[in-house]
């Protein structure tokens, strides 16, 4: 039996919220939920008892995820998808299975490259030679993982890599390389959708309302009643504003993506609303580079002064107060 597993690496509150909705998504999904093993892989701390899946213990470790694969591939007797909690399943799960054989692991999606001229270069060599890891290798987000039984034995050589890269992101980057080198990839990216980027405050603040506490009553009857999670709507009228804005007062391409989200924030009706869009904005503002001087001439209502009469969540004014005040102006 194919086994489904989900990875909870601590009991941090948005993950497990997370957990839920991933879980409950793919069992929406899923037309025959008992053809495949479901399991959650957490500390012994945190079991996910609420929900109809096997726990298999994750022991402590700097790579969670390589450590949570080998831990749940130890008693496997199919192929294994390990998928992370920030992740919506818009498919039959099972579908996952189809691009797992001999000679095709599965993960996310492509992630750039290893290391050149796109921007992506994260990759410091100590002991790993460029024929280890190629530097325009292609680099996967690992947010899926599959895996058949016959490339369980490529385990212990992501761990080796992952401890001879000296990179924030190793494991990641180990579980790419290692399994890449070996075994060509499939992706997933058109049957499970992640909300990380600006997506992630989408999810967050409907998360937070679906599953207060995390957890989750009765698994089956909320699969079925799941709600789809979409962007909120950008009114026509907010495009217009945010155009016209942006010529008058020469913005480039990015800051007026903020502006526009920025005008969304100012109109949504709800605190969530509003919340979701302001902490867009702050995103954009920051990988754009915006000057200080010039977020605050052009984001008025969320400047220091103004933030408490916005509406905003108490996390986003926060994080707002934290953006103008590590900024030197």
């Amino acid at each position: 039996m194919n086994t489904l597993a989900f990875l909870l690496p601590d009991a941090d509150l948005t993950r497990q919220r997370a957990l839920c909705y991933s879980f409950l998504s793919a069992l929406k999904h899923s037309p025959d939920p008992d053809a495949i093993r479901w399991v959650v892989v957490s500390p012994k701390d945190v079991r996910r008892d609420d929900l109809p899946a096997d726990h298999v213990i994750l022991p402590q470790s700097d790579t969670p995820r390589i450590t949570a694969l080998q831990a749940v591939c130890a008693d496997a007797t199919g192929k294994v998808c390990l998928i992370d909690t920030a992740t919506d399943f818009r498919a039959d799960p099972a579908r996952l299975f189809d691009r797992i054989d001999a000679d095709h692991a599965l993960l996310h999606g492509a992630d750039g490259v290893m290391g050149g001229a796109d921007g992506s270069k994260a990759i410091d060599v100590d002991t790993v030679s460029a024929e280890d890891v190629p530097s325009r290798a292609p680099r996967f987000s690992p947010a899926v993982i599959g895996l058949d039984p016959s490339g369980f034995t490529l385990i212990p050589d992501m761990l080796a890599l992952s401890g001879q890269l000296h990179v924030s992101n190793a494991e990641d980057l180990a579980i790419s390389t290692a399994l890449s080198r070996t075994l060509q990839i499939e992706t997933c990216e058109d049957l499970i959708v992640r909300h990380t980027g600006h997506r992630r405050h989408i999810y967050h603040g409907r998360l937070q309302h679906l599953f207060p506490d995390g957890r989750v009553a009765d698994a089956r009857a909320m699969a079925n009643a799941l709600p789809r999670i979409t962007a909120p709507p950008q009114p026509l009228a907010l495009k217009i504003r945010a155009r016209v804005y942006g010529l008058t007062h020469r913005l480039n391409k990015p800051e007026r993506a903020a502006y526009l989200a920025y005008l969304c924030s100012l109109s949504a009706p709800t605190q969530d609303g509003r919340s979701v869009w302001a902490n867009i904005t702050l995103d954009m503002i920051l990988e754009n580079g915006t000057d200080i001087d010039r977020s605050a001439r052009v984001f008025t209502a969320f400047a220091p002064d103004a933030l408490a009469g916005t509406g905003l969540s108490p996390d986003t004014q926060a994080r707002w107060s934290d953006y103008w005040a590590s900024t030197s102006r």
